[in-house]
């Protein structure tokens, strides 16, 4: 759990560091924003491997859920900008699962 927490905390700040970047050259924004998909690829399978490691967390089945939503929500309505919140919520959430899970594995 605690390469998890890692890759984790490394994937949520990764668009934020390379965004600080932007000062210096406006380009790093567009990488920035690239990267964000980055972040949502790895938290999809940090959340995979964390349902193997705690089949009966209810929360990472309900991030799942969201997560499925949002790409069905998408799919249907693609020029629909109001379900764009959700990715950031989604990172957000996730985020705080990996670290209960991480805190919870540590008093052990």
């Amino acid at each position: 759990m605690k390469y998890i927490y890692r890759i984790n905390i490394f994937a949520v700040t990764l668009p934020f560091a390379i965004a600080t970047l932007g000062v210096f050259n406006q380009d790093f924004l567009i990488f920035a924003l690239l990267s964000t998909m980055v972040t949502g690829g790895l938290q999809v399978l940090l959340a995979i491997i964390s349902f193997y490691k705690n089949p009966k967390e209810v929360h990472l089945y309900i991030y799942s859920t969201l997560t499925i939503l949002f790409f069905l929500l998408w799919k249907l309505y693609p020029n629909n900008e109001a379900i764009f919140f959700l990715p950031p919520a989604l990172a957000i959430y996730h985020f705080n699962i990996i670290r209960t899970l991480y805190k919870r594995e540590k008093k052990k």
